[in-house]
């Protein structure tokens, strides 16, 4: 809550102790070199609780004057237990058919390897060398770095996903076969050594207990490690995903509820701008990228092609996560100038939000600091740099916190509202489902997954309460300006799940 920026090493018990030696207890205790394993750890609970004791009026103060005592009592506090309860629980996987995969996958890679030896004729060609690429790609088949892309030192000329994308996108139609083989390889060897390899390391026996943490994210999103499963990929990775079932395979289900365009939801409040409240206001399942684009090309919503929606969407979250116009051209393989110009579009439209956006801006030269919804702060130490590139980054990550943060604090509300509703599952069936209650396995991003008894009744009435959950109990804790929109889905693992 204090210290947003704070280290792995610093939030550490007894590294954070340090700071305060003079509230370090001085009780007197037998030699613990007679005592017991039992009874050393009894002294040092003792120890850390008188610590904590002297602590607390200090912390205490520090939070009423900045504010934060609401955040911490009403979402950060109560979302401990919650994270806590799906740590010990963990989630139920078996990893027989990623060893088939793992074979799959090896077997793959050598071919792709063989592959790149006969396309380069080089048979000590690999596929796990940059410096081999960059060297094949520019010297032999003297390809162009894309207009845009930051050209690195001969030695070490891009070779990146991004890089490859765009060399791949300017070939006509036509990209030199090499570029897939690579792109191939990466997925494929990310998958095995960050996923099919050590997920099951991680196995006690046929549960995986990831980590949950409040803190490890400056903008107040929760994360996930030993292991980090938000970051699966949902295609490339379906046969890890696979792997996470139910805890019952015969008789329970996954059930998932997603959030859709939260950022741009959220944007719409904190911003205020009329017209794109009004979007949202005429139809709650609105697809929103579209009626903008709409808006703002002057079209027929009916006319608006899949690739210009597309476009809009990825101009709409570049403003958000705070991207540069060139950063936009290389997201999109458009020019600077073209990149410009969808910008000045949007904000033509959407005067609003260019305004809050601005203010918010000097908010943080001001103040230092910029507040979410809920009213958390991120303090930005480089925004009255003298260096333009560190005050122009700070800048960007103020916009960025109070989209991405008050996001952070929507799911947080929204697990609270939905663990406290589920608490009520058994005196509240009136449905003729079980009464054995659902419970939170996962939070991905803005989506939970949780699970329960594969029963249509028990499903039904878990969708209903994931609506009022996550939608209309934060709408009115908030006091939103613009409605929320949930998808939900279930199925026999966390791959292929099935909209209901």
């Amino acid at each position: 809550m204090l210290r947003a920026d704070a280290t792995d090493a610093e939030l550490e018990f007894d590294n954070f102790k340090e700071g305060f030696e003079h509230l370090r207890p001085r009780l007197q205790h037998p030699d613990l070199q007679d005592l017991s394993i039992i009874a050393q750890g009894l002294s040092d609970a003792i120890n850390n609780l008188a610590f904590l004791n002297a602590l607390y009026p200090l912390m205490n103060r520090q939070l009423i004057d900045r504010d934060l005592l609401p955040s911490l009592e009403n979402i950060e506090a109560p979302v401990q237990s919650i994270l806590a309860a799906m740590e010990c629980r963990g989630v139920a996987f078996y990893p027989n058919h990623l060893k088939r995969n793992e074979a799959q996958a090896n077997e793959r890679i050598e071919a792709l390897e063989a592959q790149a030896r006969t396309i380069t004729n080089d048979s000590s060609f690999l596929l796990s060398s940059p410096q081999q690429i960059s060297n094949y790609l520019y010297d032999i088949l003297k390809m162009k770095v894309p207009s845009g892309l930051v050209q690195k030192t001969k030695s070490q000329r891009s070779t990146s996903e991004e890089t490859l994308q765009a060399l791949k996108a300017a070939s006509n139609g036509s990209p030199h076969p090499i570029i897939d083989v690579i792109l191939e390889f990466r997925t494929l060897n990310k998958l095995l050594t960050t996923y099919i390899k050590p997920l099951p390391t991680f196995c006690l026996p046929q549960r995986i207990h990831p980590q949950w943490s409040e803190c490890a994210v400056r903008t107040g999103r929760l994360s996930c490690r030993q292991p980090n499963l938000q970051q699966v990929p949902k295609d490339d990775g379906a046969s890890v995903r696979r792997s996470f079932v139910p805890s019952k395979k015969e008789t329970m289900c996954l059930f998932a509820c997603d959030y859709s365009q939260k950022e741009v939801r959220i944007l719409a409040h904190m911003s205020g701008d009329k017209a794109l409240i009004s979007l949202f206001q005429m139809d709650a399942n609105v697809d929103i990228y579209k009626q903008m684009s709409s808006l703002i090309r002057n079209k027929p919503v009916e006319s608006i092609t899949a690739q210009e929606r597309a476009q809009f969407k990825q101009v709409t979250l570049a403003l958000l996560y705070g991207m540069s116009p060139n950063q936009v051209a290389k997201k999109l393989n458009i020019t600077k100038s073209q990149a410009i110009q969808m910008m000045n579009d949007f904000f033509r439209r959407f005067q609003g939000v260019k305004n809050w956006m601005e203010d918010t801006k000097e908010f943080a030269r001001r103040n230092h600091y910029v507040v979410t919804i809920a009213g958390r702060r991120r303090y930005l130490d480089g925004i009255d740099s003298d260096d333009n590139g560190a005050k122009a980054q700070a800048e960007r990550q103020a916009i960025n916190t109070v989209i991405q943060g008050s996001a952070a604090d929507l799911m947080k509300c929204s697990m609270i509202n939905i663990a406290e509703n589920l608490q009520r599952w058994q005196e509240d069936n009136s449905s003729n489902g079980t009464s054995s209650r659902p419970r939170i396995l996962l939070q991905i991003h803005d989506e939970l997954v949780l699970e329960l008894n594969f029963v249509e009744t028990d499903i039904r009435r878990l969708q209903a309460i994931a609506t009022k959950s996550l939608t209309r109990d934060c709408e009115e804790y908030f006091h939103l300006k613009v409605p929320l929109l949930l998808t939900c889905s279930c199925g026999m693992s966390w791959h292929g799940m099935k909209a209901i």
